[in-house]
């Protein structure tokens, strides 16, 4: 869908959205295009509007797990922890493969404190997929310094590879208390194409930057095609 190559690829959320709008009009029973509109609104941070497009999206196919896991990860977004919690254990007590869903669940479970389920969590998780940072994270808030640099260098050797990796390095220097370094990764991510970037408005886990000038700067580059959109 060329909407979704706008938004995730070229960050023109500006042509996203006229392309999504375009495509409603022609089939508004589209699953899959609702939660592209869900998470066209969760990258411009609107909460709401994002939670309402893909609770549409999962009354249209409510087996499909991606919706269901990335609804949580808008909960999580929108710091409502607790019910990302709520709604995630029985998902992946149900889907024990569904290693999104663990990412998100351990990533909330982490922001309230509980580093023991997180750890749980993330034991389960063979293959990190998108979510990369998420074990640098927790060493990062258990005080294993050495192992969340050790996370670090894992992800370069990831980027070497073509990766984008540079936006969850950020978070792992910032949850380490480097700020500077985290803004030198969160700058490189504009160009090294993190996926995740995009998601920079809500992640909580970029709120040590959210002060310093590397993230408005950032910010203004990322959503530069997003002002004819609003």
């Amino acid at each position: 869908m060329l909407g979704e190559i706008y938004l995730d690829h070229d960050r023109d959320f500006a042509a996203a959205d006229k392309e999504f709008k375009r495509a409603l009009e022609i089939n508004d029973r589209s699953s899959r295009l609702w939660h592209h509109i869900a998470m066209w609104h969760a990258h411009q941070g609107h909460v709401e509007e994002a939670l309402a497009a893909v609770r549409r999206s999962r009354e249209i196919e409510p087996m499909t797990l991606l919706y269901s896991g990335n609804y949580a990860l808008i909960l999580y977004s929108a710091r409502r922890y607790d019910e990302a919690i709520e709604f995630l254990k029985p998902i992946v007590a149900g889907n024990p493969g569904f290693t999104q869903a663990r990412s998100v669940l351990a990533r909330a479970m982490m922001a309230t404190g509980d580093l023991a389920g997180a750890q749980e969590q993330l034991r389960e998780v063979a293959e990190p997929g998108v979510n990369q940072s998420e074990l640098g994270l927790l060493y990062a808030k258990l005080g294993r310094r050495d192992d969340a640099l050790r996370e670090i260098e894992r992800l370069e050797a990831r980027g070497r590879e073509g990766y984008g990796v540079a936006y969850d390095e950020a978070i792992i220097y910032s949850a380490l208390g480097e700020l500077d370094r985290g803004c030198e990764s969160l700058i490189r991510a504009i160009d090294d194409h993190s996926v995740i970037l995009s998601w920079m408005r809500l992640d909580p886990r970029v709120d040590p930057l959210r002060d310093r000038q590397c993230f408005t700067d950032v910010e203004k580059r990322v959503y530069a095609k997003a002002a004819a959109a609003n």
